[in-house]
């Protein structure tokens, strides 16, 4: 790999794995984790290993799901809204995950009343190895704009990031 793909690899990808990580186990834990893992290690010589061990022990869940294809395999955060169906309650949309890395699901809503509104969804979402995840949406109003807001700069295709109605 050259330097600029390089740099882009093994430095931003940590970044937004970490960020990642912290949005899945929320911010309390996270900061345990660090404080342990500071505690843990101190004076001595530790690994990424050991790093991500303590986080695991402290949330006390396995994490193999995020860690896996985020440290130790290739690949491309690529979140797209596939299909959007009106039902008996509101709406059902469905956001396909083309890459293969777990991100979390940010979307902004806007609602023909004026409603504008949030859906966040946690990276566990993909968790189960599931490709599709599928987000209700309870309202009387019809639904008039859904976008994907990768708060992580990753996602490698916008074009599939909203939808108009």
């Amino acid at each position: 790999l050259r330097d600029p793909e390089y740099y882009a690899i093994s430095y931003t990808k940590a970044v937004c794995f970490y960020s990642v990580l912290q949005e899945e186990i929320g911010r309390e834990l996270w900061k345990k984790g660090l404080r342990d893992f500071v505690s843990r290690w101190d004076g001595r010589h530790p690994t990424g290993y050991d790093f991500l061990n303590t986080i695991t022990d402290v949330c006390g869940r396995d994490l193999s799901w995020l860690i896996q294809p985020w440290m130790f395999e290739f690949g491309a955060a690529d979140l797209g809204i596939e299909n959007v169906e009106k039902t008996s309650t509101g709406y059902n949309i469905t956001i396909v995950n083309h890459g293969n890395l777990p991100v979390p699901i940010h979307m902004q809503t806007e609602f023909s009343d004026g409603y504008h509104g949030w859906v966040h969804g946690k990276p566990s979402a993909w968790a189960d190895g599931s490709k599709t995840s599928v987000i209700e949406i309870v309202t009387e109003s019809e639904l008039v704009h859904a976008k994907l807001i990768q708060e992580i700069p990753m996602d490698c295709n916008s074009a599939n990031d909203a939808y108009h109605n």
